[in-house]
C-alpha cells in the first residue's frame, strides 16, 4: 500500500503541479510559497481576488489555495466566479482562513471548495491536503478523458452500425440467422448421435438393442432429413434468384424435422440409459395438478389440427406426488402429443386428473383413429408401431414413445392401461401412488 502511495506521489510531483496561492498577507503568502516550492511544486502568488481571477483565467492552475478574508473581492466570491466559467470550473480550490466555524466551512464547500485549511498553518497538513487534492484532480481528469474517449467510441460504433444496417439487406440477415440456427441444431444432433453410439458400443450386453436402435434411427431419419435437404435446396434456389417469398415456410419445415429427430434421439437415449441402469433419478415432491395445468395451458396445437385440448380436475388431495419432474413431464407430453397427432379430424382431447385415497389417476382421452384390438398390448413394445399409424400423414416415429412412457410409469411404481375403439378414440389411464 505504501509503495503505491509513493508511486502516486512521485508521479504527482514529476508533473510539476502549478499551484496558485491567493492571500493578502505577505507573510502567509511567503510561507506557503516557500513550503510548496521546496516540495517540488510550481507556485504563483497573487495578493487579491481580482488578480486571482485574472491569473486563473490567463493560465488555469492545477490547484488554488484561496484566502477567504481579503479586501475587495473575498475568497467566497472569487470561488463563485471561477465555478461559473467553463475554463476554470474544474480547478480544485482549498480555502484558507483563520475561521474555524462549521458555518464557514459549509459555505465554502457549498460554493465548490474541495477542502479547508485553518490558520495558523501546519506545514505537514498543508502538504498532505495539497497532495491529496492534486491526486484526486489528476484521477478526475483521467476519468473525464476516458469518458470522452468512451463517448467517442460509442458514437463511432453507433455510426458504423447504422451504415452497416443500410448496406445489409433484410434477406441476408434472415438467411444468416436461420443458417446459424440450423448449424447449431445440426451440431447438437451430431453430438447426441455420437453420445448414443459411444454408449451403445461400451455396453456389449446391449448389442441387440444397439442394432435395433441404429436400424430404426437410420430408417426414421430419412423422411425428416429428406425434408431438410429438399427445403435447403429450395431456399438456395430462391436466394440465387433474389426471391425470399416462402422461405419462412421452408425454414419451419426444417425446424419441425429437426425437432422430430431430436425427440427420437432423446427417447432412444432414455431407453438406452434405462437399459444400462445409467439414468439418474431426482425424486422430489411434485404438484401434479399444477404440472398438468401448465402443460395444457402452454401446449401449442398445430394450425392444421382442429383438436380442442382441455384439463379436468377432481377429487381431494394435497396435489403432491413424489417423482422425477422431468420424467413425469416427458411422460405426459408423449401421451398428449400422441392424442393430438393421431386425431387428424380434430375432436376433444381431455387430460383428466383424479385423486383417490392412495393414488393419483391420470386419463388422456381422444377421439382419434384408435388402435386395433389385437395390437393394444403390443404398442408398449420397443420399436412397435400400430398397423394404422402410418395412415395419418406427418406422424413418423420410431415406436419408442409408449415404451418410454411405460418405463417411466414403472419407475414410479405405477400402472398404465389402454382402452381403444378403432376409429372412435383412445383412453390411456395412469395410476401413480401418492
Amino acid at each position: 500500500m505504501m509503495k503505491n502511495e509513493e508511486n502516486i506521489n512521485k508521479q504527482t510531483k514529476s508533473s510539476i503541479a502549478d499551484i496558485l496561492v491567493v492571500d493578502d498577507t505577505p507573510d502567509n503568502l511567503r510561507l506557503l510559497s516557500d513550503l510548496l516550492s521546496n516540495n517540488g511544486y510550481k507556485v504563483r502568488n497573487v495578493t487579491n481576488g481580482k488578480m486571482a481571477l485574472d491569473a486563473a483565467q490567463l493560465k488555469p492552475p492545477d490547484l488554488i489555495l484561496l484566502d477567504i478574508m481579503m479586501p475587495g473581492i473575498d475568497g467566497y466570491e472569487v470561488c463563485r466566479q471561477l465555478k461559473l466559467k467553463k475554463e476554470t470550473s474544474q480547478i480544485p480550490i482549498i480555502f484558507l482562513s483563520a475561521k474555524n466555524e462549521v458555518e464557514d466551512k459549509i459555505q465554502g464547500f457549498g460554493l465548490g471548495g474541495v477542502d479547508y485549511i485553518t490558520k495558523p498553518y501546519q506545514p505537514a497538513e498543508v502538504l498532505a491536503r495539497v497532495q491529496n487534492q492534486l491526486r484526486i484532480s489528476d484521477l478526475q481528469k483521467k476519468l473525464r478523458k476516458q469518458n470522452q474517449q468512451l463517448q467517442q467510441e460509442i458514437h463511432d460504433r453507433v455510426l458504423a452500425e447504422e451504415q452497416l444496417k443500410l448496406l445489409n439487406q433484410k434477406l441476408e440477415k434472415i438467411v444468416e440467422s436461420r443458417t446459424a440456427q440450423l448449424q447449431t441444431q445440426n451440431k447438437e444432433l451430431l453430438v447426441l448421435k455420437e453420445k448414443l453410439q459411444l454408449k451403445l458400443e461400451e455396453e456389449h450386453s446391449l448389442s441387440d438393442l444397439k442394432s435395433q436402435l441404429i436400424t430404426t434411427i437410420s430408417h426414421q431419419f430419412r423422411t425428416p432429413l429428406t425434408i431438410i435437404s429438399t427445403s435447403t435446396d429450395l431456399i438456395k434456389r430462391k436466394l440465387i434468384k433474389g426471391d425470399n417469398t416462402g422461405c419462412d415456410r421452408y425454414f419451419q419445415r426444417i425446424n419441425d424435422s429437426v425437432q422430430k429427430i431430436t425427440l427420437m434421439l432423446e427417447d432412444t437415449l432414455t431407453l438406452a440409459k434405462a437399459s444400462s441402469e445409467d439414468l439418474q433419478f431426482h425424486i422430489i415432491p411434485i404438484n401434479l395438478t399444477q404440472l398438468c395445468q401448465s402443460l395444457i395451458q402452454n401446449w401449442q396445437i398445430p394450425e392444421n389440427n382442429s383438436s380442442k385440448l382441455s384439463f379436468v380436475y377432481g377429487g381431494k388431495s394435497s396435489d403432491v406426488i413424489k417423482g422425477d419432474p422431468s420424467l413425469i413431464q416427458k411422460m405426459l407430453s408423449h401421451l398428449v402429443a400422441n392424442a393430438i397427432g393421431f386425431s387428424p379430424n380434430g375432436g376433444n382431447i381431455v387430460l383428466e386428473l383424479t385423486y383417490e385415497a392412495q393414488n393419483a389417476i391420470v386419463r388422456i382421452t381422444d377421439e382419434g383413429i384408435g388402435i386395433p384390438p389385437q395390437e393394444q398390448t403390443k404398442v408398449f413394445e420397443r420399436f412397435y408401431r400400430a398397423s394404422n399409424a402410418n395412415s395419418v400423414p406427418g406422424t413418423p416415429g420410431a415406436g419408442l414413445g409408449l415404451a418410454v412412457v411405460q418405463w417411466i410409469v414403472q419407475q414410479h411404481h405405477g400402472t398404465i392401461t389402454i382402452e381403444s375403439i378403432l376409429n372412435k378414440g383412445t383412453t390411456v389411464t395412469l395410476s401413480l401412488p401418492l
